[in-house]
């Protein structure tokens, strides 16, 4: 049986630090019938020169160089010169196991499905990692099986109750299914999960793997780990625009709009980090919220579900006690954040003097 031939897209922007290590990882994949696409996204740094030095030493590669437009314009235009049956996307600065691909695609032959996604390693610098616990959360529904099989009645479960949505590098494609969905131009965080709730919503099957063979970078300095107030405002404003986009077409509407509450008070959890001379404007954040898709989440959700702590939060917001949030949230969550940060640094500092002696 002809081998099925996969497309490898990969996003560039300014990632000369981990280029040559991503790229090698899939040149080096024990499945051959590959292309890799280098999607050069307006590069300032040296990444253009390495994938040019690449592109000599392989004939499966393709660069494309373009103005720097963002990820979701960078994946969308290596989808569109995809030539292979199935995509899979890595970010520039991750990499990947050897036999990734061919245990991928041994999946896809034995199960016959249309997506599959293997666990991950969180990485975090001087090469040290933690296997990402996602059977914490799928245990529930799933026990203890190494695959997990996601057919469309177990579907709802997976959108309300796990994260495994929410990123889509790590995870091999059926093309056909990527007819007339791309990724939103617009959006800069959610990105991801609205792209594959509509995956989902066609697929037939899709396979999970609970082995980890994917190294995911976290960079302290990217947008998850960012403490910025007009960063996380943006991040906000972005998913109350992708949780719309679902919840419109999401039956269970409570179920979905809890996870989207959970998202929403993380980032003011964050919010309330940045500068103490920003509370003008964080007032208006939380006024916001009023008349917003979360106000109408908060009314949808049974609070029993949902932890005390932040059950109190939400019970405030419901009620338009702004000032009381802002109150309980400048204490509770700056002081919290403060002293926790003080007892790492007192620990890490510890560890230090420990080594060195």
């Amino acid at each position: 049986m002809e081998e099925i031939k996969i497309s490898i897209i990969i996003p560039i922007f300014n990632a000369e630090k981990f280029l040559n290590k991503s790229i090698s990882s899939v040149i080096n994949q024990t499945y051959n019938n590959i292309e890799i696409i280098l999607v050069n996204d307006g590069s300032t740094d040296n990444s253009k020169r390495i994938c040019e030095k690449f592109l000599k030493e392989d004939k499966r590669i393709k660069l494309i160089n373009c103005k720097n437009n963002g990820v979701s314009f960078a994946r969308n235009l290596g989808l569109q010169k995809s030539t292979g049956e199935y995509i899979f996307f890595l970010d520039s600065d991750d990499w990947i196991d050897k036999k990734t691909i061919e245990i991928m695609i041994k999946n896809v032959n034995e199960n016959n499905a249309d997506i599959v996604k293997v666990n991950h390693f969180n990485t975090y610098s001087k090469s040290r990692e933690k296997i990402n616990k996602f059977d914490l959360v799928l245990k529930e529904k799933f026990k203890n099986k190494d695959l997990v099989v996601i057919e469309p009645k177990v579907r709802e479960y997976l959108y309300a109750n796990t994260y495994l949505l929410n990123t889509v590098w790590g995870e091999l494609i059926k093309k056909s299914l990527t007819k007339d969905i791309l990724f939103d131009n617009c959006v800069t965080y959610g990105e991801d999960l609205l792209f594959n709730f509509k995956l989902l919503k066609k697929s037939r099957k899709m396979i999970y793997l609970k082995d980890a063979y994917y190294h995911y970078y976290i960079n302290k300095n990217g947008i998850n780990q960012n403490y910025d107030f007009n960063t996380l405002c943006k991040k906000i404003q972005n998913l109350n625009y992708v949780y719309s986009e679902i919840i419109k077409k999401y039956k269970e509407k409570e179920d979905i709009s809890y996870k989207y509450i959970k998202e929403v008070i993380e980032n003011l959890k964050k919010i309330f980090l940045t500068k103490k001379q920003l509370i003008v404007k964080k007032k208006l954040v939380i006024k916001e919220l009023d008349e917003s898709l979360f106000r109408k989440s908060c009314e949808r959700v049974n609070l029993n579900r949902i932890p005390c702590k932040d059950k109190l939060i939400i019970n405030i917001l419901k009620k338009g006690k702004y000032e009381l949030f802002i109150f309980y949230s400048n204490i509770f969550y700056r002081n919290i954040w403060i002293i926790k940060n003080k007892l790492i640094g007192e620990k890490n500092e510890k560890k230090r003097i420990k080594r060195k002696n």
